[in-house]
């Protein structure tokens, strides 16, 4: 008898905590702003610091099924050679007439333009653009 009421017991109070997880996402508040993302990831990494990067990956394959986060406001490695706002919508809009850094702007063309799906969206503060 206790068995079986340890069992209902342990039924009756699980059961709001199964019917929560059936939204299989979770908020993100990164930097200020809400994302929601998938929950089924395999890793979660970030390299601290002032880098501001945040990556969930979602398979053991590397290179493949993941999300990255990044705020490149403060990155002193790249020398933009202009506005970063110009830089970042001269990448995604492939300007070729551009007056920002040729060389960076090959570089981050290739990684998030080239035979990718990518984007933009605004709000009235903010832009962000997106590669898959």
């Amino acid at each position: 008898m206790k068995k079986l009421l340890s069992i209902l017991i342990f039924i009756l109070f699980s059961y709001p905590v199964f019917s929560q997880s059936i939204d299989s996402s979770v908020e993100l508040v990164y930097s200020g702003m809400k994302f929601k993302v998938p929950s089924d990831h395999v890793v979660i990494g970030s390299m601290g610091g002032n880098d501001n990067f945040l990556v969930f990956r979602y398979s053991n394959e590397l290179g493949k099924k993941y999300i990255a986060f990044t705020i490149m406001t403060n990155n002193a490695n790249i020398d933009y050679k202009c506005e970063m706002n110009s830089f970042f919508n001269d990448v995604f809009n492939e300007n070729k007439k551009s007056t920002c850094n040729q060389d960076e702007l090959k570089a981050f063309n290739n990684i998030f333009v080239v035979d990718k799906d990518f984007g933009k969206w605004n709000n009235k503060n903010n832009d962000f653009f997106y590669s898959i």
